[in-house]
């Protein structure tokens, strides 16, 4: 099913990665399918279907996002006031490894998903809390390509409401972390 995403057979990698859903038991692996769904939705421009798959996927990690919009907005509140706490500590003390890091990426990945979607669906409210909402995944993550990724987010809604000067800051830092681990191709 990926590969058939790559290739630009969208109808197929669709059939093939449902399929292979149906199969998979385990929620990461589920999770994965779903982000991979989402992403497949991204590229034939179905952004409505890949919120959804996304959402799905967010949910099979046990870290559903709110439907209900006063719920959502809360919570973006607090993950957003808990990314800024996080972003205080030293980086040994709050970054994950193992199990916890790939989960961690996962929702990260699912996220992303979220806010590119959302973004060609024309979904801005929810693009905006959606990239909020990374914040803390990204101190988790500490530096590599989804940190990068949960940087980019961020700084397109900084330059969105008027902020460029944001903007600069949080893409300089992309492009010095990319730099870091030698792939500027994640910009």
């Amino acid at each position: 099913g990926a590969a058939a995403s790559q290739a630009a057979d969208y109808g197929l990698a669709e059939r093939q990665l449902n399929l292979a859903l149906d199969a998979e038991t385990d929620p990461t692996g589920r999770a994965l399918l779903y982000a991979t769904l989402a992403e497949n939705d991204y590229l034939r421009c179905r952004g409505v279907h890949g919120i959804e798959m996304a959402r799905r996927g967010m949910a099979e990690l046990g870290h559903p996002l709110p439907r209900n919009p006063v719920a959502l907005v809360v919570t973006t509140v607090a993950l957003f006031v808990w990314g800024l706490v996080l972003g205080w500590l030293p980086q040994r003390a709050v970054q994950a490894s193992g199990a916890r890091w790939e989960r961690y990426r996962l929702r990260a990945q699912l996220s992303m998903m979220v806010a590119y979607n959302a973004g060609i669906s024309l979904q801005q409210p929810l693009l905006v809390m959606t990239n909020l909402r990374v914040l803390h995944l990204r101190h988790r993550l500490g530096h590599g390509m989804e940190y990068v990724r949960a940087l980019l987010g961020p700084a397109v809604v900084a330059s969105v409401i008027g902020r460029r000067e944001r903007a600069r800051r949080l893409l300089a830092r992309a492009v010095a972390v990319a730099e870091e681990i030698g792939d500027l191709r994640l910009l």
